[in-house]
């Protein structure tokens, strides 16, 4: 709280030195704002429900893991997510600070969409520039941010990864459909995304463990990015250029391959290490010259 309220404080005083902006403003009335955009109350009932569903559907997952297999089992499923997960944190907000600004801009729904995809395609290349040590060296990063006994992890670790890089990619899909103000539709699959990560872990964890709620993640990352896409290409006309969709198909390639092959062989082998390094830097390579 005293972080938050220093951050806060702080942000005031620049704005208001730098932009000339007043902490309070006369004659602000809440309910002419809502009056004139209506939609402001559907969207943030919308994020109210998808933020329950959320947590709730990583509830599922782990509750199912838990109860199956133990608590030591559960910890293992949380460091895989939280490893993974590492690249929403660091590449999620790009999404708000450079292309939302964007997509909510009175503008054509040509100059959006080619604003998306441009986007989008950069971001292919950072996300798997980002994820391929992670994909490639689990093992070290596992045993550096936990402990060697969570290192039995390693070989699930890049289907989360896997997934997320999906997410990240549909996330953008998301931000436009938001920008074309199809709010609902929006709600809807971003409920049934979640609600798919947890029915799907629910059903398979208790066979498969981890596994089951990585495949679960996979099925609730794919399911969104296709449904978002889907209503772009039929309500928008959305049509993804060739080497656009060449670009995610190569990124998702580079990454199952990495996180298959690599996965096999012990991690500290001094010939395994230069070809881990090998791969990485042709990725790099043919990224500047094909994407």
């Amino acid at each position: 709280l005293l972080a938050s309220l220093l951050v806060v404080t702080v942000l005031l005083i620049y704005l208001q030195k730098k932009l000339d902006l007043p902490v309070l403003v006369e004659g602000h009335d809440i309910r002419r704002e809502l009056k004139e955009n209506p939609d402001t109350v559907t969207f943030s009932l919308i994020l109210y429900v998808t933020s329950f569903l959320y947590p709730l559907s990583y509830f599922m997952a782990r509750y199912a893991v838990l109860t199956n297999f133990g608590e030591a089992e559960a910890g293992l499923l949380q460091a895989a997510i939280v490893l993974a997960s590492a690249l929403r944190l660091v590449l999620g907000p790009v999404n708000g600070l450079y292309l939302t600004p964007i997509l909510n801009r009175q503008i054509p729904k040509a100059e959006k969409l080619q604003a998306a995809l441009g986007y989008q395609r950069q971001l292919v290349v950072a996300i798997v520039t980002l994820a391929m040590p992670v994909v490639l060296f689990p093992q070290w990063l596992v045993t550096l941010l936990f402990s060697p006994s969570f290192v039995k992890i390693s070989p699930f670790v890049f289907l989360f990864v896997i997934a997320f890089f999906i997410s990240l990619l549909g996330g953008v899909f998301e931000a436009l459909i938001i920008g074309l103000d199809d709010l609902k539709i929006y709600g809807v699959i971003v409920a049934f995304g979640h609600l798919s990560l947890g029915t799907a872990s629910w059903l398979l964890a208790p066979q498969y463990g981890i596994l089951g709620v990585a495949i679960g993640f996979l099925v609730s990352s794919l399911s969104t990015f296709l449904l978002t896409l889907a209503q772009l290409s039929i309500r928008h006309g959305l049509t993804l250029p060739h080497r656009h969709s060449f670009s995610m198909v190569y990124g998702l390639l580079v990454l199952s391959v990495a996180g298959i092959s690599f996965n096999l062989f012990e991690a500290s082998q001094p010939i395994l290490i230069l070809c881990k390094l090998g791969f990485f830097g042709l990725f790099l390579f043919l990224s500047l010259i094909h994407i």
